[in-house]
């Protein structure tokens, strides 16, 4: 471990020199990179960097069963469907693989998201009312519902069946639900744990179709999956990691109107599609819509068969990331004064304002949390309920400390490294003591300093052809299977410069024996070396928009003498 230009700890898990020899038919790095990602068989090697197995039957999942047999009671009886969802990636993504697959299936079904701002999180009673009055007789609550007991039970008052399709961490006592498939419950094969909901969605429909002798063409379906699967963070492995290798093409070769002006309003190269692409450029605007303005807008881009429409809809959702951009700036400039001021010397990050809208309490929570590593909580002080999300550090899981104020809010939940809540404004001050005591607890005496984990120590001259050639089918890679990180030391730095607005990034030129490599350093541009001096560099490899091999700077320090 060493201090960097980023104040990060490096934690290297292994070294591998100069010329070490080649395993089998795989370089010495990347047999390391596979031993460390529990890989160590030649046929493992080959189904991980080549190939990915089909899929256990869903069947496997506790409750699957029940919410088939549900579901085709449904169809059977042409009860009219609604598919409650959610307003971010994940949830719309749900909501609009199973509306167009149950269609598909003649089903007469309809979406219900709800509206941030007067609905708030999961199902309510106003919500549940509404799609009966549309003739609901059967609710599909998807990425919500697992914690909605009150709320469960009122729907069955009013008439209504409910079935819940979550992965959210689930309350002692379950709902009174027609049906529950959670994979957070257990007992179902290990590659479907991490599911989100749109995996979960899209698992469930290949079920139903199995079950009513159909065919389904999984590629309309599977491209939203892997979109709403990055844009939730999930654990890239298992059937996660199937869903996105999968869906990456499937999203690069896409009819869907929506998805095409979508690529096109963010200046996507349809063969450049890859997990930072999803994450960084499709799912903000995606996201915009329900943070600022309603989710409806985002799944009727997804799902609309014009090509007008799907364009006015795309160039609407780029004003709004736009705006939530500006939004977001003004925002956490605002937190970070509030947090100087009011959080002094806490574990834990607790700040609201009247100007901090709820729709980017999260991004703002995020921004926090990264900066100062310290678990965030970022709220909307409104004038009787204060609304806010939470964003956290690794050692410290989200839903176990709310939990310790649970039973002063209204409403919360959420998964480890992220969470939401709504609470009195009233009661802000117990909640912040109670959070707040027990971060403090949970965190005293750690090094809260971010750790930046490196695979391996390997000189720079190491990046022979043969080791490039494999390091692509390392992708997809996201959550718990993060893209390979090298460290490479005393790197001569040739040449140095900034880029961008404000000189905030980093350009270098980098020598190793007779090759030279470009290395480009995000928000780095504060640090720039002198050429001629030497360097430890923290790095991904990756290619520029030309296709040529690049390295990409996560941190770096100089070298020792």
């Amino acid at each position: 471990m060493t201090d960097s230009v980023r104040g990060r700890r490096w934690h290297v898990r292994a070294y591998v020199p100069a010329g070490a020899a080649a395993t089998g038919e795989y370089p010495a790095i990347v047999v390391e990179l596979l031993r460390q990602r529990g890989i160590r068989s030649t046929g493992a090697a080959r189904a991980f960097l080549l190939r990915l197995p089909e899929p256990d039957d869903p069947l496997q999942l506790p409750g699957m069963a029940g919410t088939l047999a549900r579901i085709r009671a449904a169809l059977r009886a042409n009860e009219r469907i609604a598919v409650y969802g959610d307003y971010d990636v994940d949830g719309v993504t749900a909501t609009a693989i199973l509306c167009d697959g149950l269609q598909s299936l003649g089903a007469s079904v309809f979406p219900y998201l709800p509206d941030r701002f007067t609905n708030g999180y999961g199902l309510t009673r106003d919500s549940l009312r509404a799609c009966r009055d549309q003739g609901a007789g059967l609710i599909i609550s998807v990425d919500c519902g697992i914690n909605a007991n009150p709320e469960i039970d009122y729907a069955h008052e009013i008439g209504l069946g409910v079935v819940v399709l979550d992965h959210h961490a689930p309350p002692p006592i379950l709902p009174d639900a027609d049906a529950i498939v959670d994979p957070k419950l257990g007992g179902g094969p290990p590659e479907y744990d991490g599911l989100a909901a749109c995996g979960l969605a899209y698992t469930t429909l290949r079920a139903l179709y199995a079950a009513e002798g159909r065919s389904l063409d999984g590629r309309g379906y599977i491209e939203l999956a892997a979109l709403g699967t990055v844009a939730d963070m999930v654990p890239l492995t298992g059937e996660n990691r199937r869903i996105v290798r999968t869906g990456l093409p499937a999203l690069a070769q896409s009819t869907r109107p929506g998805v095409r002006a979508l690529l096109s309003a963010a200046a996507v190269e349809a063969g450049r599609i890859d997990t930072d692409t999803i994450a960084f450029r499709l799912a903000p605007r995606i996201n915009a819509a329900g943070r600022l303005a309603h989710a409806r807008l985002a799944y009727d881009l997804l799902t609309t068969e014009d090509p007008a429409r799907a364009a006015a809809l795309a160039g609407e959702l780029n004003e709004l990331n736009a705006q939530r951009q500006r939004m977001t700036e003004d925002a956490a400039k605002l937190a970070r004064e509030l947090a100087m001021q009011e959080c002094a010397g806490s574990s834990l990050v607790m700040v609201g304002h009247e100007r901090i809208p709820q729709g980017i309490a999260g991004l703002v929570a995020s921004r926090l949390t990264e900066e100062l590593y310290r678990p965030s909580v970022v709220y909307e002080r409104g004038a009787e309920i204060a609304r806010g999300s939470v964003r956290s550090i690794p050692e410290l899981d989200v839903v176990q400390c709310l939990a310790q104020g649970g039973a002063l809010m209204e409403r919360w939940g959420g998964h480890a490294q992220a969470g939401g809540f709504s609470v009195r404004t009233e009661r802000l001050p117990q909640l912040k003591q109670a959070l707040g005591g027990w971060a403090d607890e949970q965190l005293a005496g750690l090094d809260l300093r971010p750790v930046l984990a490196i695979d391996l120590d390997t000189p720079l001259s190491e990046l022979t052809q043969p080791v490039l050639r494999w390091l692509p089918y390392f992708e997809p890679a996201g959550q718990s299977n993060p893209a390979p990180v090298l460290v490479s030391r005393r790197s001569p730095v040739m040449a140095a410069r900034t880029m961008g607005q404000d000189g905030r990034h980093l350009r270098l030129k980098l020598r190793a024996g007779s090759v030279l490599w470009d290395a480009v350093g995000w928000n780095l541009g504060a640090f720039a070396p002198r050429p001629g001096t030497y360097l430890d560099i923290v790095y991904r490899v990756a290619r520029d928009r030309s296709g040529r091999w690049e390295l990409a700077l996560q941190d770096f320090a100089p070298s020792a003498a």
